[in-house]
């Protein structure tokens, strides 16, 4: 299991490394009536934290891990991280003036990529906590 927290926290280094390139920069979310502006460094410094907790969580529990769904939880946690780094690269910045239609809706479609995939991180989660139960069962 220890290969599991390894590659979590390879996977937050990443992540820290990546907030280095996205110095003064803000992530603009629209959901619903409520307009998020967070900084890009400070999200993907959030997201390594979840990440070295959740390495931790798996040095701790390692014994009595299912290896199949602790495999099924780190990829896709690994994939929804890489795929919010691959959105932050891709979107192109705000401007400071002119905004058009074309505009709008390619900001639309990258909000609506961060918040399904912001869903699945979310989801998968539920996956190690499902592991952590069942392991506890099997231990009973």
């Amino acid at each position: 299991m220890n290969l599991f927290s390894n590659l979590l926290l390879g996977i937050a280094l990443i992540m820290v490394i990546a907030a280095f390139f996205f110095r003064k920069q803000t992530f603009d979310i629209h959901l619903s009536d409520t307009y998020y502006v967070v900084s890009r460094p400070a999200y993907f410094f959030a997201l390594a934290v979840v990440l070295v907790v959740l390495a931790g969580l798996y040095q701790l529990t390692a014994p009595m891990l299912s290896s199949l769904l602790a495999w099924i939880h780190v990829g896709a946690t690994a994939a929804a991280i890489i795929s919010f780094i691959v959105i932050a690269f891709l979107r192109p910045d705000r401007p400071v003036r002119l905004v058009s239609v074309d505009l709008m809706r390619t900001y639309a479609t990258y909000n609506s990529l961060f918040v399904i995939t912001m869903f699945i991180l979310v989801f998968v989660q539920f996956v190690f906590v499902l592991n952590v139960v069942l392991g506890v069962v099997r231990k009973l």
